[in-house]
């Protein structure tokens, strides 16, 4: 603390000097540069935003990733006990091995359907691995101040996808070649051979890293991949319809494939703490793979091999309330990681990390992958390899990322994104976003990395061929520049951040300013430093005002407090869809679902059937009854029909879509604590027909995986608001 408290004297020992400063900078010509050379090794595709893979931010103007996907679907679930490991032949506290009970008890569980092996007080060992891999199976103690795993394994392996517990699903189908091309937006997929898929199929979508590929990318690794999974919905010939919109492309000419996936579902770790007590062998505490909605919750790890709780090839994993510190492989080209790889749409939150190398980490074509609300002591933020994308770091806080060798394995910044130039890791992919974080790295430390020493420890580092980031409302403190960029960047937006530079640098370093163009900067305050906003003028002309250069300041500067603290929580309480482009709902292809029972000029009927259309297509997809519901379940407004039921989905139909209620005007709680008045709804071509209504899908996490297909209406709420084009889920 005393160190800290020099450091901040040091950092802003003047007194607060306002001075003025441009409001933003932009790249001259855009995307091109002189003469109208483009500057940009692809033409840009995320800052225009517009596709069913985007989500129109709080601002009206700012395109984000939709991070509604993420995490466990429906929620951590409270599994049924299946029972003790004491019925196996486990026992607490009598320093025998009880990995035989342990996996005899999983595999019990396993073979009876599911449910959780209990652990119960005291002290367990386990002298050798335990391996799950049938679903719906949970390990579970008394709680991690009460159940302890100590790991007395004492093998030679180094494999990251090893584990002492490891949760893994089947092996991989063969490959299926695309027919056409996967754009970034699509959730219809052209395969040259769709034979045996159904639906509720995982397929592994993937395009090769081929020559092609890394010199677009100018990678030196050979291993670039782009890949993620998907669930079928539906199959038609040879065209799947998968959940949700891709993210990137997936081009025929990088020989583009699926191939199906036999994941393991609803397994977890939880109220539990665990150590290794040797050092060898240099692989998971427990590793999820080939997995589904699972979890770790509670969970502490101290001394871990490797990495303590690790995701690869995972979905939908949710890593909550945990505490991880230490790792016996750490230094020199050790792997200590705290997150996931090869893993899409991950959720950690509350979780607290020490001394660990990389914290938190995302690797090898992570995308949609969320870290927020944790704090990271003694470890660097990373993007570390493998085309990442579209994750989100929200409300973390990096304190002191100490670099080698005083320090253990981090790089000796803040945050640190991979180059072309590593040959072992390669480019970071587009529009990773830091929201709301706390970037703390103002000591005094080694850095890794040619070329760094010039700038020491640095708040954020971009490697080069980087696309449409965004950093907005951060705070970062560093002894080098705030961010710097380096190699090829477009379209980066920098908006509202507080930045504390303690050496003679600007905020935002440019450091090929050639080779970049759209940079667009608004409303950041700069403490200190050379009193630049950015450095790398050549490419880039100032806007208007609204950014701030000030002096040291005695006391380390606030964070900012931005109107929307959170834009993931935003996301799944006000999604909004594309009004311009081809995701928009206005562009004919939404259609009015035909008359409805209730209707006007029509008799009341006693069921109504759920409608079902793809907005995108205006397809049918069910038009069958669904779960019945009294109305004496819903609020006012029924008077008029008070003798009949009334149809409503279930809240795991609820995925499916947007439902048909009858017409009138109705008060509809469905006990979720949102009421919603509709009045008066309108079709996407204007013709009057009865209200669509759905379970709001943000109160609902099970919506979030299917919130790509809502019919489009057009409503009153009962606030006021207008249930249109641009806020159809309520």
């Amino acid at each position: 603390m005393d160190r800290m408290k020099a450091v901040a004297a040091l950092l802003f020992g003047c007194v607060l000097v306002a001075t003025s400063l441009a409001a933003g900078i932009e790249a001259q010509g855009g995307a091109d540069g002189p003469g109208g050379a483009s500057v940009t090794p692809w033409p840009p595709q995320y800052k225009a935003g517009g596709t069913p893979a985007d989500v129109l931010g709080p601002d009206g103007r700012t395109w984000f990733p939709d991070w509604t996907y993420a995490g466990v679907q429906g929620g951590i679930p409270e599994v049924t006990p299946f029972a003790p490991i004491e019925q196996f032949g486990g026992h607490a506290d009598d320093d025998a091995d009880d990995a035989p009970a342990l996996q005899d008890a999983c595999d019990a569980a396993g073979q009876a359907g599911g449910g959780a092996v209990l652990l119960g007080e005291g002290t367990y060992h386990l002298d050798r691995k335990v391996t799950i891999t049938q679903s719906g199976v949970v390990i579970r103690g008394a709680g991690r101040d009460r159940t302890k795993l100590v790991i007395r394994y004492n093998g030679n392996e180094r494999r990251i996808t090893d584990g002492i517990i490891v949760f893994a699903g089947g092996d991989d189908g063969e490959r299926r070649p695309l027919a056409a091309d996967g754009a970034r937006g699509d959730t219809k997929l052209s395969l040259e051979d769709a034979t045996d898929f159904k639906v509720g199929d995982w397929l592994l979508v993937e395009a090769r890293s081929t020559q092609r590929w890394r010199t677009l990318i100018e990678s030196r690794c050979r291993l670039t991949p782009r890949m993620v999974m998907v669930r079928v919905e539906a199959v038609d010939g040879n065209v799947v319809t998968i959940n949700q919109p891709l993210r990137i492309d997936f081009p025929v000419i990088d020989e583009a494939s699926v191939r199906s996936m036999a994941p393991i579902e609803r397994c977890g770790i939880e109220d539990v703490y665990l150590t290794q007590v040797n050092r060898r062998p240099h692989i998971c505490t427990v590793l999820f793979t080939r997995a589904v909605n699972c979890w770790g919750r509670r969970v502490t790890v101290e001394w871990t091999g490797r990495m303590p709780l690790y995701g690869s090839r995972v979905k939908w994993m949710e890593i909550r309330d945990c505490q991880f510190s230490h790792a016996h492989d750490i230094g020199g080209s050790g792997s200590a990681y705290v997150g996931w790889q090869y893993s899409w749409d991950c959720l950690m939150e509350n979780v607290t990390t020490r001394n660990m190398r990389h914290a938190p980490n995302v690797d090898w074509a992570c995308s949609g992958c969320v870290f927020r609300n944790s704090t990271f002591h003694y470890s660097d933020a990373q993007t570390h390899s493998g085309w990442c994308h579209e994750n989100l770091f929200e409300n973390c806080v990096i304190v002191d990322p100490r670099g080698r060798p005083s320090g253990g394995g981090s790089y000796g910044h803040g945050f640190w994104a991979t180059p072309p130039s590593d040959r072992s890791h390669g480019p970071i992919g587009p529009r990773n976003v830091f929201y709301n974080c706390d970037i703390q790295n103002s000591g005094q430390h080694v850095v890794f990395e040619d070329g760094m020493v010039t700038y020491g420890p640095t708040g954020l580092v971009l490697g080069g061929m980087n696309e449409n980031w965004l950093f907005l409302y951060n705070r970062v403190l560093s002894r080098g520049p705030g961010i710097l960029l380096r190699g090829a960047q477009f379209d980066h937006v920098i908006k509202g951040n507080v930045f504390a530079v303690e050496g003679d640098f600007a905020a935002v370093v440019v450091e090929e300013p050639e080779r970049s163009s759209g940079l667009e900067m608004v409303g950041n305050v700069v403490y200190g430093g050379n009193g630049a906003l950015a450095a790398g003028a050549a490419s880039v002309a100032a806007l208007a005002d609204a950014n701030r250069a000030l002096e040291h300041a005695d006391q380390v500067p606030p964070r900012p407090q931005p109107e929307v603290p959170s834009i993931f929580e935003w996301q799944r309480r006000n999604r909004r869809w594309p009004t311009t482009g081809p995701g928009c709902l206005r562009d004919g292809r939404a259609r009015r679902a035909g008359p409805l029972a209730g209707s006007s000029g029509q008799q009341p009927a006693r069921e109504l059937t759920r409608q079902v259309l793809n907005w995108q297509t205006g397809e049918m997809i069910s038009n069958e009854p669904d779960h019945r519901l009294h109305p004496r379940q819903f609020g006012r407004g029924m008077a008029d029909h008070q003798n009949r039921d009334v149809q409503v989905p279930r809240p795991q139909a609820a995925a499916r879509g947007l439902y048909a209620v009858v017409g009138g005007q109705y008060d509809i709680g469905l006990k979720l604590r949102h009421r919603v008045q509709a009045r008066g709804c309108a079709g996407a071509d204007g013709h009057p027909i009865d209200c669509l209504v759905g379970v709001p899908h943000h109160l609902n996490p099970v919506l979030a995986e299917r919130a790509d297909l809502l019919e489009h209406v057009s409503c009153d709420l009962l606030d006021g608001a207008t249930f249109n084009e641009t806020n159809p889920v309520v």
